[in-house]
Parts: structure tokens; sequence; C-alpha cells
């Protein structure tokens, strides 16, 4: 197969641009020809990496096997602000279409991310080629600027959902990453069958049980019980309720709380902290890809914070995934999908994502846990890991349903 992968972010990013390369690779190791078309590398802080430079159209050459179309995007170290991310969709959405265009024709396009403009662009560039178009959605859109209030106009509502239908209705495959998600986009198309669901996955082997004694010592937590918030720092982490645990714990001094990773939110969090006097909450800037296993294993326990809103029920961060092949008991503050992966597997505590009283509550039962019991919980996270998020296993599982679709020229095998 010919495949044209579209998305916003495209490694050196990290987070889920991690997963994109990785399918890209997935997929060309088993002889199919990829080409890839994305941004320039800016994500999460808004400022384009060392070595590149933006243009309208910029080829090369990834891993020696994959080309890449890079196209122009706006970014702007000010992403907090909506206009500024309404822009980077938007740009995105419209210059990608150049990538599309170039290179070779394709059999299909697969565009992966959250936003439907991207889905819109992707299907005239599929329609011009006489590719088939597959969807595969991170997230719900545009349920989510409309549930964070960045969009308020009901004429500018209504046109969305407009192009959210469209390019549902004109997907000849739609991929969802949870149960929740798969039913809610169901519940929006005609065609139920081409609705499929392909949890995200990780590196098994990349991620597992790995010593941190020696970073606990560098980093002067010894003796200390470290509960680690690992990623990135935006808004919807709500990493808010972190400082409110860490209020509620002054007075267990033996537990740190640590966040480690950039963002939009993190300069505020770190005032705000200050102004408090939390000392048992660290800030740690981000760390190359290769280190973060050691920072995981030094962790007594991890933690994956989501902000309520409706439509974050359906998502499921791809730390989650991370820290269950890690091996390490896990402290959600979450609802929907991410919590119910935590309690099928056993492999940690759910709290409700706005209770700082009751994630301090659940770090002081986990302190109070036996080290083989807290052991038990991180080898069930990665029996569930290894069962559910293998890389091969999701890889294969797309590469069929693409197979499929080629093959029957519409999807209509159930999944």
């Amino acid at each position: 197969m010919r495949i044209h992968i579209v998305s916003l972010v495209f490694p050196p990013e990290r987070g889920s641009a991690r997963r994109v390369g990785e399918l890209a690779l997935s997929l060309a190791n088993k002889g199919h020809s990829v080409s890839v078309v994305t941004s320039f590398p800016s994500y999460p802080k808004g400022i384009v990496f060392d070595g590149y430079k933006k243009s309208l159209l910029h080829k090369e050459r990834w891993e020696g096997k994959i080309d890449v179309y890079r196209v122009f995007t706006h970014t702007s170290r000010n992403r907090q602000r909506t206009s500024h991310r309404v822009r980077n969709y938007l740009s995105f959405a419209i210059f990608s279409f150049l990538g599309l265009m170039a290179g070779p024709k394709p059999d299909i396009v697969y565009a992966t991310g959250a936003s439907d403009l991207l889905g819109l662009t992707s299907w005239l560039a599929a329609t011009l080629r006489g590719a088939k178009l597959a969807l595969d959605i991170q997230d719900l859109w545009p349920d989510a600027p409309i549930a964070l209030g960045y969009v308020k106009s009901s004429w500018l509502i209504a046109m969305l959902r407009w192009i959210e239908r469209f390019a549902y209705s004109r997907a000849s495959l739609v991929l969802t990453i949870s149960q929740t998600m798969k039913e809610r986009v169901s519940d929006r198309v005609k065609e139920i069958s081409k609705v499929v669901l392909v949890q995200n996955w990780v590196d098994l082997n990349q991620y597992c049980t790995t010593d941190g004694h020696a970073l606990r010592t560098r980093l002067g937590f010894q003796g200390k019980f470290i509960v680690l918030f690992a990623g990135n720092i935006g808004k919807a982490q709500n990493l808010q309720i972190l400082l409110d645990a860490a209020v509620h714990l002054r007075g267990h001094t033996e537990v740190q709380c640590v966040i480690l990773g950039d963002g939009v939110e993190k300069s505020r969090l770190i005032q705000r902290a200050n102004q408090l006097s939390l000392k048992n909450l660290s800030f740690l800037d981000s760390v190359e890809e290769n280190h973060v296993p050691e920072f995981l294993g030094m962790a007594d326990v991890l933690l994956v914070t989501l902000g309520r809103a409706k439509h974050r029920e359906a998502a499921i961060p791809s730390k989650l995934q991370v820290y269950m092949a890690s091996a390490k008991p896990i402290i959600v503050a979450a609802e929907g999908a991410t919590a119910e992966v935590v309690e099928s597997a056993g492999c940690g505590l759910v709290v409700a994502p706005d209770d700082g009283k009751a994630l301090a509550e659940s770090m002081c039962v986990m302190k109070r846990m036996s080290e083989s019991g807290r052991d038990h919980l991180g080898q069930a996270g990665r029996m569930y890991a290894v069962e559910h998020f293998s890389m091969g296993q999701q890889c294969s599982k797309i590469e069929s349903h693409l197979t499929k679709l080629l093959d029957c020229g519409a999807y209509a095998i159930p999944a």
C-alpha cells in the first residue's frame, strides 16, 4: 500500500508524536510505501526546534525510509491563548494540503489528530488523488473547544458540527482509541461498521522495570516517597489538583510530589507553588526520551491527571500506557475511559479529577501499603499493557484494517 499519514505532530516531538512515528515505521518495515505530512516541530513550547527553519514546504528523509513533508504552521510561545491555538490548527489544516498533494499518488490518506478541519483537508486531497480516507480520532472534536468555552458563537458551533459530520461521512474508515469514544462516534455516523477500536500503544521493550535509585540520590530525594507526574503541563492536565494535594500533605514530610516536563501551565504552577511555600512539590525540566524510564523507575507511584470535561471521558492519555508498562502503581485523578482502564487492570487507585484532598489521601494509602503490595499493582499494570497495549499488536491491527479497506472498496467488516 501507498499511505500518506498526516499529523500535526511528528518526531522529534514527543508525546503523541512518538505514536505517529512508530506507526509510520511499523508500516514501512512491513513493505508499505509511507510518507508523512506534518508541521515544523515546536511542541510543547511553541518554539521551532533547533535545526529547523519554517518554510512553505520542506521535504526530508526520516529513518532512511520515510519521506516527511513539513509545511508552514503558525506557532507561538503563548499557546494558552485561544487565538494562537486556533491559528495553529487552522494553518496546518490549510497548508497540509500542499504536502498531501506532493509525492507519489497514495492509496490511503491517513489523518490522525483531534481536529476535524484536518479531516476536511485530507478528504479533499484524497478525493483529488483517488485515495481512500481513514480518520484516526485521538480526541472528540469539536466537543473539546466547545466544552472549554473556546468556541461560543452559535453559528460557529453549527459550522464545526457540520464539518464533523461531513468528515465522518466521507471517511471510509474511522479509528477510535476507547470503547466510549467508539460508541460516541458511532452515534454520529450512518455506517457504524466503519468505526473501529484500536488502542494506543507503548513500546514494551523501552518502558519496563528500571532501577532509579541512583537518580533518586542524585536529585536529593533519598528517603522520600515519590509521587511522579511526567508529561505535558497544560490546562487539560489540571495539575492544580496536585498543588491542592501538596497543601493537604504538609504534615507528611516524607511524601514528595514531582512534576517532570514542560508546557504552557508550568510557569504559573511554579509561581503558585512558591506562593504557597510547597517544599513537598518539585519541578523538573523535560529530559531526553531515553532517560524517561529512569525517572519513572525512581518513583514509588505514578500520577495521571485529567481535568473534568465530558469530551475527556472518552480520551486516554498516552502516558497511561507508558506508566503501566513501567510496572509502577498508578493514581488516576480522572473520569471515564482513563479511570476504567486502571480499574480493569487493577493497577492503582482512582479519585475525582477535582478533589485534591482525596488525591492526598490516596497517596497516603499507597505509602502505607507494603512494598510487595505496590509491586503487585505495578505488575498487574504491566501484564495488562502486554495484553492490550503492545505496539506490534496494535500497529498490525491498523495495517489489517487498511488492507481490508482497499480489498473491500468500502469498509463493511464490523470490528
